[in-house]
C-alpha cells in the first residue's frame, strides 16, 4: 500500500498518459448511462456505429466505488488501484502458492511478502500504458488459476472438494474475461500442466485397474478435445495483427536470464527473490514427480516472456504472444504469478532443512525451556525473519520502478496530459458551465477530461472518437461564426457554448488540427470566462 501511495503522491493526481483519457472518461460514461457492460462502453468513443467489445470490469468497479463513496473519479481510481495491488493481489498469491506447495505459516508469509517485491506487477502496469484493466485481470489471475488447480487435483483424487472448486473456477473465469480477455490465455497457458496431469492420472488409473479398451480411450479423447479447444481459443482471443505491433526489446539470452532471475524489462535483479526462485527450481527438480506441473508452468511463463521480448517478428511470435499485442510489458506482468509459487517452494524446502537440523545439544537445551518460552521465542524469530525478508525484497527493482511510475503522476507545469493550471481550470468550470451544455476542445491536449473531472460533456471524449458531421463542422469552423451562419446553428444544436483552450501541446507531442478552436482571443462572439495560467475557458456568446 505504501508503494502505491508513493506512486500516486496525492489523491487527486492522475496518470499523465494517453490511455488514461479513455479510462477516466469511461467511468463517467458508466455513471451517466447506467450501463457498465463491456458491450456498451465502446459508445463513449463511437456513438453512431457499432462499438466493439471492450473489457469493462475495472471501469465497473471504479464507478461502483464512486457511487458508494461520492469521491471524485481521480481519487477513486487511485484508491481502487491501491486496493487491487495491496489486497486482491497478495491474497491471490497466497491462495495460489498454498495450493501448489503447502499451507504453512512460512508459505503464507513468503508468498504475501513476495507479492510486493516484484517490479513487474503491480507497479509496472500503473506506469506503462496505463493498463488498469489488465492490472485487475492479473491481480485476479492467481485466484482463478488456483481454483482450476484445486478442482483438477480434487477430480484426480475423487475428493469431495471437486464440485466446490469447479464452481469457484466457473464463477471466476467470466469475471476474469471481462477484466481482460488476455487473462484467459494466461489461465490456459499456465493451467495446461495440471490438465495434462489429470489426464495422465486417469490413464494410469485405468491401466492399473485393467479397464476395458473403450474406457482407456477416454483420456486420449480428452487430450484431443483439449488440444482442439485450446488451439481454437488461442487463435480467437487475439487482437487484429495490425494492433500487435510491439517489437522485441532484447536478445533471447537476456530474456531467458531475466525470466529465471525473477526480473524483467531491464530492471535490476531482486537478489533475494532470484535466489529463492533458483532454489525453488532445484527443489522442484529434486521432487519432479510431485512438482513437474509447477516446473512446466514456470517454463511456459518464462517461454512466453522470452518469445515476446527476445524473438523478432514472425508468425510464430505472433501466434504465441499476439494475444498480448506482442507487448513485453504485458507478458512481463504475468511472470510473478507463476514465479511466486516456485520461490515459495524454495523457501519451504529451506525451512524444512533448518527445522530438521537439530543436534543433541539443541534437544537438551530445549528441555530446560518451558513450552511458553519456546513459543514466544519462535514467534519473535518469525517476526524478525518476516521484517528482514520484507526489507530485503523492497530494495532495488521495486524502488526503481516506483520512482519511474511516480514520474507519470506528477502534476506540474510540464505534465504531459494536464498541466497544473489546466487541472485547476477544470476544477473551476462548475462555476461557469451549466450541466446541460457541452464543451468544445482538442482531446489530445487533455481538454476532453472535462467530462471525467468536471462532469461536463464534451464533443470528443476520446482522441480516437468518431464524431458526427455537426461536431466536425464546429471544430473546423467555430472561429468563423460571424461569417458563416451555419456555425451557430450547429453550436445551438449541440448546445456547445464553451471552449477549453489548452494550447497546442499534446500528450504524445503530436499535432492534430482543430482550426475552429484556435486563436479565439479578441475574436467577436467569444468571451474569456476564466483563465488559469495559459489555460483558458471561452464562452461562445455570439451564438446565444
Amino acid at each position: 500500500m505504501f508503494r502505491m501511495l508513493s506512486i500516486f503522491q496525492s489523491p487527486e493526481n492522475i496518470s499523465q498518459t494517453f490511455d488514461n483519457v479513455f479510462h477516466l472518461n469511461a467511468v463517467r460514461f458508466i455513471l451517466d448511462s447506467g450501463s457498465a457492460s463491456s458491450f456498451t462502453i465502446g459508445r463513449l468513443v463511437d456513438q453512431v456505429g457499432q462499438p466493439g467489445v471492450y473489457p469493462a470490469a475495472w471501469h465497473a468497479l471504479v464507478s461502483l466505488v464512486v457511487q458508494l463513496t461520492g469521491m471524485p473519479i481521480p481519487g477513486t481510481v487511485n484508491v481502487s488501484n491501491a486496493v487491487i495491488a495491496a489486497v486482491i493481489w497478495p491474497s491471490g498469491c497466497v491462495y495460489l502458492a498454498t495450493r501448489l506447495t503447502r499451507i504453512t505459516p512460512l508459505a503464507i508469509t513468503i508468498s504475501a511478502i513476495s507479492s510486493a517485491g516484484f517490479s513487474q506487477f503491480p507497479y509496472l502496469l500503473v506506469d506503462f500504458g496505463v493498463l488498469y484493466p489488465l492490472m485487475l485481470a492479473t491481480a485476479g489471475l492467481p485466484f482463478v488459476l488456483g481454483a482450476l488447480v484445486a478442482a483438477l487435483k480434487a477430480m484426480g483424487s475423487r475428493g469431495g472438494l471437486a464440485s466446490s472448486a469447479v464452481l469457484v473456477f466457473a464463477l471466476g473465469l467470466p469475471g476474469l474475461a471481462f477484466a481482460h480477455p488476455s487473462a484467459l490465455l494466461a489461465v490456459l497457458a499456465l493451467g495446461t500442466p495440471w490438465i495434462l496431469e489429470l489426464l495422465w492420472t486417469m490413464h494410469s488409473s485405468l491401466k492399473a485397474n485393467r479397464a476395458r479398451l473403450p474406457a482407456r480411450i477416454l483420456p486420449l479423447a480428452g487430450l484431443l478435445a483439449f488440444i482442439i479447444s485450446a488451439s481454437t481459443i488461442w487463435a480467437l482471443l487475439r487482437p487484429d495483427a495490425a494492433a500487435a505491433f510491439w517489437p522485441p526489446i532484447q536478445s533471447l539470452s537476456q530474456a531467458f536470464g531475466e525470466a529465471v532471475t525473477a526480473t524483467a524489462m531491464g530492471l535490476p535483479i531482486p537478489v533475494v527473490l532470484a535466489a529463492l526462485t533458483i532454489f525453488g527450481i532445484y527443489a522442484a527438480f529434486a521432487r519432479s514427480r510431485e512438482f513437474w506441473p509447477l516446473l512446466l508452468a514456470f517454463a511456459i511463463g518464462s517461454a512466453l516472456y522470452v518469445v515476446v521480448s527476445g524473438m523478432w517478428f514472425g508468425r510464430f511470435r505472433t501466434f504465441v504472444t499476439g494475444g498480448w499485442y506482442n507487448d513485453s510489458y504485458r507478458v512481463a506482468a504475468l511472470l510473478p504469478v507463476i514465479t511466486i509459487p516456485v520461490l515459495v517452494l524454495g523457501a519451504v524446502r529451506i525451512g524444512d532443512y533448518f527445522k530438521n537440523l537439530h543436534s543433541p545439544f539443541d534437544a537438551k537445551l530445549l528441555r530446560h525451556i518451558t513450552r511458553a518460552r519456546q513459543t514466544k521465542a519462535f514467534a519473535a524469530f518469525l517476526v524478525v525473519l518476516t521484517m528482514a525478508f520484507a526489507a530485503a525484497t523492497q530494495f532495488q527493482t521495486v524502488g526503481t520502478e516506483t520512482r519511474n511510475a511516480a514520474a507519470s503522476y506528477q502534476l506540474n507545469d510540464a505534465s504531459k496530459l494536464l498541466s497544473k493550471d489546466e487541472y485547476a481550470l477544470l476544477g473551476a468550470v462548475d462555476d461557469y458551465i451549466p450541466v446541460n451544455e457541452t464543451v468544445i476542445g482538442n482531446p489530445w491536449t487533455g481538454a476532453s477530461l472535462v467530462y471525467a473531472i468536471s462532469n461536463r460533456k464534451t464533443l470528443e471524449p476520446h482522441m480516437f472518437g468518431k464524431p458526427t458531421d455537426d461536431v466536425l463542422f464546429v471544430e473546423r469552423r467555430l472561429n468563423q461564426l460571424g461569417l458563416d451562419p451555419r456555425v451557430c446553428d450547429a453550436v445551438r444544436s449541440l448546445r456547445s457554448f464553451w471552449v477549453l483552450d489548452f494550447g497546442s501541446r499534446e500528450v504524445h507531442d503530436g499535432t492534430h488540427s482543430y482550426p475552429g478552436t484556435s486563436a479565439l482571443a479578441g475574436r467577436p462572439g467569444f468571451r474569456l470566462a476564466e483563465q488559469r495560467g495559459t489555460a483558458k475557458l471561452y464562452e461562445v456568446v455570439g451564438c446565444r
